[in-house]
C-alpha cells in the first residue's frame, strides 16, 4: 500500500499569516481530501487530479492506492509533483489489536487452544491476550497486512471451534 500526498504544500509558520486591515494573525485554512483505493478497476482515474487542483487551488490531497503515483496525466499535470510514502504492514502488537477490533464475537479460553467446549467467560483485551493473540499462527502468516488482517478476523464465527483452526489467506 502507498499512498501520495498532491497538492500544495505549506509550512507550519505559513498557517498563521497576518490580516492586512488588523495586526491580529488569522489561520489559514486548508482544506483536504482523502481518497481511498484510488485503483482503475474501481473507476479512478489519474487525470481527474489536475482538473480537481486546478478548480480547487488550496485544495491537499491523500490518494491511498496499491500502486505508487509517479506522475498526473493529463493537461496541467506537470504543475503538481505527487509524494510517494510506502507504507509497511503493521508492528505485531497493532496487527494484534486490529485483529481484536474487527472480531464479530468474544474470544474465550477454548479458543485459545485445541479443546473445543467454549465454556467460561470471555476474554478480556488486555497485554496478555495480544501476546497470545499475536502467537497465533494464522495472524502471524498475515504479516502486518491490514488488509489480511481484517479478513482473517471475519473468519472468526461461532461455528469455528478455535482461533487456531483459522486458516491464513495465501
Amino acid at each position: 500500500m502507498a499512498f501520495a500526498l498532491i497538492g500544495r504544500a505549506y509550512r507550519a509558520n505559513r498557517a498563521l499569516r497576518p490580516c492586512s486591515r488588523s495586526k491580529k494573525f488569522a489561520l489559514a485554512v486548508m482544506t483536504g481530501l482523502v481518497v481511498d483505493d484510488a485503483e482503475e478497476r474501481l473507476g479512478w482515474r489519474d487525470d481527474f487530479v489536475p482538473e480537481l487542483l486546478d478548480k480547487y487551488p488550496q485544495l491537499c490531497l491523500l490518494v491511498l492506492r496499491r500502486s505508487p503515483l509517479y506522475r498526473l496525466d493529463g493537461d496541467g499535470g506537470e504543475r503538481w509533483k505527487p509524494v510517494n510514502i510506502a507504507l509497511g504492514p503493521l508492528p505485531e502488537m497493532e496487527a494484534a489489536q486490529l485483529f481484536l477490533q474487527r472480531l464479530h464475537r468474544p474470544i474465550f479460553p477454548a479458543d485459545l487452544s485445541r479443546d473445543t467446549e467454549k465454556a467460561g467467560e470471555p476474554l478480556r483485551p488486555n497485554e496478555d491476550l495480544l501476546r497470545r493473540m499475536m502467537a497465533l499462527p494464522a495472524l502471524a502468516a498475515c504479516k502486518g497486512f491490514p488488509r489480511k488482517v481484517v479478513r482473517l478476523a471475519a473468519e472468526v464465527t461461532w461455528e469455528l471451534p478455535s482461533l487456531l483452526h483459522l486458516q491464513p489467506e495465501i
